[in-house]
């Protein structure tokens, strides 16, 4: 057994390993996913060749002992229901890692530490942590990352998502605000190739136009409980603004969204084009709402497939056609790859606005 490179033991029931396991100095990967039996693990000072230790959806709530040893690591995986956290200067030794996924909150500074990492999976306590990130790492991120900035947890009791795009982490970038003063950001800071933007319970933020160059990539994005949210896009405040890599948009309760995009006198007309690679388009209990599109706007969204609107009681039109009273269903021509258009309880009353 001294000669095995390779132990696999995911999707067992074991509950422990034994002392011994540390003597298998040639083991290169030791593979424990979703062993959810598993609570414990011996000291794994011993396997001074591992470079791959897999202990996602386990349940132990303590690293092994001198884990900090295991410094020719490039694989760690750490998402343990029970784990609460990682002994402070651990993450530094192990300067050769590639791959880090953990539900841990970390510290900012040690991770920025790791200039080999190739993908980043971890949540930053607020966002003083996120700055020393940027900080050290001078706006070098990984390859492909999914953090979370804030609370750990969101609205549903987990990251939306993440655990699929564990599967293939390389197809998602994505950063999750969560309780946290986006006023303190340095959104220059952020990486460029931003694909999925989650943000929940930051009420500083006013508009998706706080954070232009943010937002020039994004492709998916989430703004869910923010209180002071009152338009997604202003172009009052910036009229070149264009958010034209969004495919999918996702709206909730949002007590004080009064309108989509807010003109100012100072937009050329006709309306710039916004939205233009929309595919989908969701509010929830956004309850100041009262009319959802204008005629301009809608003639942009040539890719639009689903529009979901729920419990926005206050709603009265879907399109603002300035009293022409012509139909919805008229103006969806304008969008030719429209499929299912889902409308749900949008007045008190039950009733669709069409």
């Amino acid at each position: 057994m001294n000669g095995l490179k390779v132990l696999d033991l995911s999707y067992t029931n074991i509950t422990n390993l034994p002392d011994s396991i540390s003597n298998l100095g040639n083991l290169n990967s030791l593979v424990l996913r979703c062993c959810y039996k598993l609570r414990h693990l011996p000291s794994l000072a011993g396997l001074k060749a591992l470079k791959k230790l897999d202990l996602y959806n386990t349940t132990i709530d303590k690293v092994p002992p001198q884990m900090e040893t295991l410094e020719n690591l490039t694989y760690l995986a750490l998402q343990a229901e029970g784990l609460k956290e990682l002994p402070t200067g651990t993450l530094p030794m192990f300067s050769r890692l590639q791959y880090l996924a953990t539900m841990l909150q970390l510290k900012g500074e040690e991770v920025g530490k790791l200039s080999k990492l190739e993908f980043l999976s971890c949540i930053f306590l607020d966002m003083e942590e996120f700055k020393k990130y940027n900080s050290t790492t001078g706006t070098k991120w990984a390859q492909s990352y999914i953090c979370s900035v804030g609370s750990s947890l969101s609205r549903n009791g987990s990251l939306f998502g993440v655990e699929g795009m564990f599967e293939k982490p390389e197809e998602h970038n994505t950063l999750y605000f969560v309780n946290c003063d986006l006023e303190e950001a340095d959104f220059a800071m952020l990486p460029t190739d931003l694909d999925y933007f989650h943000v929940e319970k930051c009420d500083d933020l006013k508009c998706l136009s706080d954070g232009t160059s943010l937002f020039h990539e994004v492709t998916v994005c989430h703004i869910w409980e923010c209180q002071g949210i009152e338009c997604v896009i202003d172009l009052s405040s910036s009229p070149s603004y264009s958010f034209k890599n969004i495919e999918r948009l996702v709206l909730g309760k949002l007590c004080n969204l009064i309108e989509l995009v807010r003109v100012g006198p100072t937009v050329e007309s006709p309306c710039p084009v916004i939205f233009s690679r929309l595919t989908m388009i969701s509010l929830e209990k956004c309850s100041r709402m009262k009319k959802l599109f204008s005629v301009e706007m809608l003639q942009g969204l040539q890719n639009l497939e689903d529009l979901r609107v729920e419990g926005c009681h206050e709603m009265e039109k879907i399109i603002d056609d300035n009293g022409t009273r012509k139909r919805f269903r008229h103006y969806i021509t304008c969008s030719p790859k429209t499929k299912g258009t889902v409308l749900i309880q949008l007045t008190k009353s039950g009733n669709y606005l069409w």
